[in-house]
């Protein structure tokens, strides 16, 4: 309740929304791995009603592997959030990670957020 009423008094609105994942993929091979797993999960993810875009980013020097992807609005958000194609490709990242990504593990090294997205 507390958490509710926190949100309804806040002066950011929140319109879209946008889950994150940040990881540190270590090296350039790491990165070209993850970038086939987001591949392969991206039929499900643009399938998610209020889909609107995802983003990848990549920092070659500290190897930060971010990606982004953007729903129109919290409700929608919200039933992709408690969806089963989101809890399948939860459940497949860490085996994913732990067999194809030298170095990283899914305790250490990635992190998995929610945000309110606003273009500027």
């Amino acid at each position: 309740m507390i958490s509710q009423s926190r949100r309804l008094l806040s002066s950011i609105p929140v319109t879209q929304v946008a889950t994150l994942f940040r990881m540190n993929c270590k090296n350039e091979s790491n990165a070209l791995a993850l970038d086939s797993f987001a591949r392969s999960s991206m039929a499900a993810v643009k399938a998610s009603p209020g889909w609107m875009v995802s983003t990848r980013t990549v920092c070659k020097t500290e190897w930060s592997y971010e990606m982004v992807h953007v729903w129109s609005n919290a409700e929608d958000y919200g039933k992709w959030k408690e969806s089963a194609e989101r809890a399948e490709i939860l459940e497949k990242m860490p085996k994913f990670i732990q067999e194809e990504c030298e170095g990283m593990s899914m305790e250490e090294d990635v992190y998995v957020g929610a945000r309110v997205w606003d273009e500027l």
